[in-house]
This record gives C-alpha cells, structure tokens and sequence, in this order.
C-alpha cells in the first residue's frame, strides 16, 4: 500500500502562495473527505475500535497518548485533528508533555507520516480532486511540524536541565530523520553549545555529532552555523570550548577540503587570539590544537609566520599534552621548510625531553610518537646524539613501561656508532647536557653508556631490551611495551588463573610477540615457583601414607626441587640460630599465634641426595613414638609442624629468661 506522499506528482516548483479560490476549494474537498471516512468507519465500527475511543476519552495518560498514536497510523490523513490532539498534550506542560513528545517524535520521524526525501510544501496550485486533498492535508501537516520545532525550542529554554536535555535529544532525532524544519532545528542545537550547564552543552555536542554520522553530507552546513556561532560577540569561553570541541571530532576528508581551510583559519585566529592574551594553559588551547592537528593535513596552504611564532610559544609554555601537540604541528610544517626553522623545531623538542611533566605524564605514546619521526627524519647526527643521550638518562628515570619503550626506540632508530662499545679514552666523552642547542650538547662521538645501565634495571624485559639494543640486534617484538609491562599488566597474571591478554596481544594474535631471550621471562618463572608451592601444599600427607610420595608436581615441571629444598634448608637452620633478643623484636604473642599456620605451611622439604634440616631435639618417649610409627616407611620429606612449633616455643621461653636475666643485672 503506498503512502500518501507517494500519491501525489512531485511539483518541479512550487508556487510562492496559494490563491484564496484553489485554498478554499481544497480546504472543502478535504473536509468532505474526512467527514466521509468518519461515516463508513462508524458503520463498520468493531470493538476495538470502541474500546480505543473509549480510552482516548476517559482512559490513564499514558493510554491515552498511546491510543492516539495508534489512531493517527492508521490513516494520517483522516486522524489529523488527533494529531493536533496529540500537539495540544505536549503543550501542556504538564507530565502528559514528555509522553506526547515522546509519540510526536515517533510519528514525525517515522515513514508514514513525512517524506524523507523533500521538505513539505505549504502552497500549491490547482489540480484533480485527489491533489487538492493531499495538497491541502500536507500543508496543515507542515504546520504543525511547525508548532513541534517552536515547542522543543521552547522546551530547550526550560529552567528544568532534564528537559532541556530531553528537548536537544529529541530535535537531533528529528533533524537526522527528516529535512524539515532543518534550519531552526539545526540552530536550536547549536544554540544549546552555549548553555552554561555543562550537561545540558555536552548533550548539544554529542547530539550533532550523532547527525554528522548518520548525514555526512551536512557537515559543510553544520560547521557553518558553528562557525557563525563562535563569531558572535561577546561569547564565553565555555562556549567557545564546546563548540571547538565539537569541530574537532569532525571527520574530514580531501572532498571536503574548503571546509577544512575555514577551519584552518578559524582555529590560527583563536589560537592567536589565546596566546597574546596569556591564556596557554586552557582546555580551548588544547583543543584548538586538536582541531588544528585534524584539519591542516587537508589544506595546502601552509601556516603564516605569527601563527608558526605562536606554536613555538605554546610548545614553551602550555600544559604538557598542548606542548607536545603544537610540536606535531610544528613537525609537520618544518618537515618540507628550510634548515632555519627544523633546527629551531628540533630544539624545542630537545627542551620538551627535559620537561619535569614528561616524567608524570600517564599518557607518553603522543610524545614518544613524535621523538621517533623527529629523530628519524633529522640529519645531524650530533643533534641526533644528544637527543638520545637525553631520552636514555630519561629511561633510568621513568616507569618499566616508558623505559622499555625508549629503548625500543634506540634499537628501532638503532645508531651504531653511539650504541657499540668504546674504542677509545675518548669514547667517554659525555658533552654539556645543560645546553639548550643540541648541537652543542654531544659529540657525535659520545656513547650511550646509560643503555649499560639499563642492563641492570629491576625489569627483566627492560633488561633483555638493553642487552639486544648494546650488541646492535634485531628487536623481534611485535607488542606495544606501554601496555604490556605496566605494573596492571603484571598483576593481571596473578588475578586470573589464565591471564587476560593485553590490547596489543589481541591486535597482533597471530604473530609471535615477545622476545627470543637467553634469560628466562621473570614472569613464567615466578608463576613456576608459584605452582610449586601449590603443589606441595597439596601433597602434604599424613605419617604412613606413602601414595603421594611418588607424585609429580602437576603444575611444577620445570622447578628444580633439589635447588628449592636447600633453599628451604637454609632457611630452616636460619630459624634455629635465631637469637632470643631478635626473637624477642621480631615476634610478639598476637602476632606469633597468628602466624603458626603460615609457618607451618612454609616448612622444610627434603629429597634424595640433599642433606636434611639441621635435627629438632626433643622428649625421649616422643621421639621413640615418633620412630616406632614412622618404621616401615619412607621417611617424610616435610618438617613435622608438631616439633617446629615445640621448637619455636622453647626458643620463647629461652628468650624470655634472658630478658629477665638482663632486668635483674640492670
């Protein structure tokens, strides 16, 4: 069954206005047509149907509004006046207005009731009989679309901030579902950039950026309405943000490339503005950044000298991730530029490595990113080499993640001279790293003797690192270090039984990731030892039980026993050298009783060939009934928990006579 709008010829032009005669004879045609299908409804009228009359009358609101709705699907263009109906209950303003909005938003933006393809027309010329009726129902049906948009704008100006929010959500939908109205809706939601409550602004944004997804062809319309928004007079900086803030999530393209140089522009003058007034270590900075970074890729033109001169003031004096942005910037223009401006641009960047906020940053991947492309494309190697002297005093400074990652970059950019052994007294050389010029600050000659140092950092991948970057070997790691050895990544392994695989393990599952080593992974080898320990605490037997004795360690293959038991031997002769005052410090009552059962669960194992723990005396009858059970059987490769802690309560009394020993001396 077609629609309605589908009835009707598509005019190629519609007329500026309606003669009273064609308006009058339409409105009449259009009359008898309603009355007429009220009539041959009433006389084939069901239950159901005198039950949704029933309820639009007297039923609960909620009924009501949906009995309405339901009515005006089921032929709009004889349910006008319920449609009208339905208007009048958003008008209300009471909680009915929410409800009928809610079914308004339903019918408006669905297909039955508006066309997609075109806006409305409220004139029209003459034509059959059939035209004038749906000529007339669609010019009534455009003003009231009319009285919506005016209500949501009204409703945008509500005191109540859900119901603003309420009100932008429901213009979105509507703007992206039909072209009417297109412009006051449109206005609307970007008026809201600009409320003073940040809900309300962040709901403006959200909103037309979920537009701009579903109709990427009014992206030059709506930056245009944004960009005569941020031009007014007088505006706050909270909404200059906002709206900056949406023009950045803007996804561009080389067909849109007009659109990108206004913002150009629009982004240098802010910019400008910003930094001669002061203002270099704001949020609208920052983004203005972003902005920037996102649209200059598609202009040709390059930046002017002011603008250039204003980058290099932020990158000395703004927040941290503003530096590090208007430097990827700068990057970018000094690339193809003359000699002048990259050494200028590369002193920046050697000054930004010495940053106090670089070592506080939890977020180094942009930083990181642009010293790999700086020191990649520059020429001078004595630049190059005080850059890395300055990144490797940086890694013996920074957290396992970030260490790791400059020395992927070493090995990545992998310069040689700097990284091989010194030949020479000479060699030594370590320069003047006080220097702002990194021309000056190294000898190309100097070398990289932190990466030594590196070698013995407490991080065993940090370690292996240093060691594949010193002898100048390919690093086959395919992984993203800031994410796997952080301190989150580590626990993980213990959280979870089988270890939740990292973001850049997921990304790169088919490939093989960690590195071919000579030293073993310190995490494989402590979950070994951790097996182990599970494994004997669960083979723990009972004297005359000689089942489990022949067990293997399940979990524990690789751990060599004899090595662990003199471990634990050692520590148990340790336990009975321990002298009574350093009892006395080390343990009191509460503290000794809670501790029984762990110390019972850390005793001394022993197995063929190893020596066995230092022998525990004890009362004559108890070590004979001790043999007589244990005769017959294998002796008990644990310590008896028994005469461990009969041990450790003589040693207390022992210590507790020499304090008194002492008391009465003093």
């Amino acid at each position: 069954e077609k629609r309605w709008y589908e009835l009707v010829a598509a005019a190629a032009e519609a007329p500026s206005e309606t003669s009273a005669e064609v308006g009058g004879r339409a409105a009449a045609l259009y009359a008898a047509e309603v009355a007429a299908w009220q009539a041959a409804k009433a006389q084939r009228e069901t239950g159901d149907d005198r039950y949704m009359a029933q309820v639009v009358k007297s039923g609960t609101l909620s009924d009501k509004v949906a009995a309405m709705t339901l009515l005006v699907q089921e032929s709009p263009v004889h349910r006008l006046e319920t449609l009208e109906g339905l208007v009048g209950l958003a008008k209300s303003g009471k909680h009915a207005s929410k409800m009928a909005i809610e079914s308004l938003r339903e019918l408006l933006g669905g297909e039955e009731l508006v066309p997609g393809d075109r806006r409305l027309r409220a004139h029209f010329g003459d034509g059959s009989r059939l035209e004038l009726i749906l000529r007339c129902f669609e010019s009534k049906l455009k003003a009231i679309y009319g009285e919506v948009a005016s209500l949501l704008e009204g409703y945008a100006k509500h005191q109540a901030k859900e119901l603003r929010v309420f009100a932008i959500e429901t213009a979105a939908q509507l703007l992206a579902a039909k072209p009417e109205e297109e412009q006051r809706l449109l206005a609307a939601l970007v008026n809201k950039l600009g409320d003073p409550e940040g809900a309300v602004s962040s709901a403006a944004c959200a909103s037309l950026c979920r537009v701009l997804d579903k109709h990427a062809a009014m992206t030059p319309v709506v930056c245009a309405e944004v960009q005569s928004f941020v031009a007014r007079p007088n505006l706050d900086g909270h909404a200059v943000y906002k709206a900056v803030t949406f023009l950045s999530q803007i996804y561009l393209s080389s067909e849109l490339s007009a659109v990108a140089e206004s913002l150009v522009e629009m982004y240098v003058a802010l910019f400008s503005r910003e930094v001669a007034r002061g203002r270099v270590k704001t949020k609208l900075l920052s983004a203005l950044l972003t902005g920037l970074n996102r649209a200059l890729p598609y202009v040709d033109r390059l930046l002017d000298e002011a603008a250039i001169d204003s980058l290099f003031l932020a990158s000395h004096a703004a927040t941290f991730a503003a530096k590090v942005q208007a430097l990827s910037l700068l990057e970018r223009v000094s690339a193809d530029g003359a000699p002048k401006l990259r050494a200028r641009f590369v002193r920046a960047v050697y000054a930004l490595m010495h940053a106090q906020d670089l070592r506080n940053t939890t977020k180094p991947t942009l930083f990181l990113n642009l010293a790999f492309k700086t020191l990649k494309a520059d020429p001078e190697p004595t630049r190059l080499a005080a850059c890395l002297k300055r990144l490797s005093q940086l890694a013996a400074h920074s957290t396992s993640s970030v260490a790791a990652a400059l020395v992927y970059l070493f090995a990545s950019l992998r310069p040689a001279p700097l990284l091989a052994a010194p030949s020479g007294p000479d060699d030594w050389r370590l320069g003047i790293a006080a220097k702002r010029e990194p021309a000056f600050a190294a000898t190309d000659a100097a070398r990289l003797f932190e990466l030594a140092l590196l070698r013995h950092h407490y991080h065993p991948s940090v370690q292996n690192f240093a060691h594949t970057a010193l002898h100048a070997q390919p690093l086959d790691y395919r992984g993203d270090p800031l994410d796997d050895f952080t301190l989150s990544s580590f626990l993980d392994r213990f959280a979870y039984r089988n270890p939740k695989r990292s973001k850049s393990a997921q990304r790169h599952a088919k490939k093989p990731r960690n590195l071919t080593l000579d030293l073993p992974d310190f995490y494989a080898r402590y979950l070994h030892e951790a097996a182990a320990t599970k494994a004997k605490k669960r083979r723990r037997v009972e004297p005359g039980d000689d089942s489990a004795l022949d067990a293997p360690l399940d979990d524990a293959d690789d751990v060599d026993r004899a090595d662990d038991v003199d471990d634990v031997s050692d520590a148990v002769d340790d336990a009975d050298d321990v002298d009574g005052d350093d009892f006395d410090d080390a343990f009191d009552d509460d503290a000794f009783d809670d501790d029984d059962e762990e110390e019972d669960e850390d005793d001394d194992v022993e197995d063929d060939g190893v020596e066995a723990p230092t022998p525990i005396v004890v009362e004559k009858d108890e070590a004979e009934e001790r043999e007589k059970k244990s005769r017959g059987r294998r002796k008990s490769p644990f310590v008896d928990a028994d005469e461990f802690q009969e041990t450790l309560e003589r040693k207390e009394r022992e210590a507790e006579e020499r304090a008194q020993t002492h008391a009465k001396k003093r």
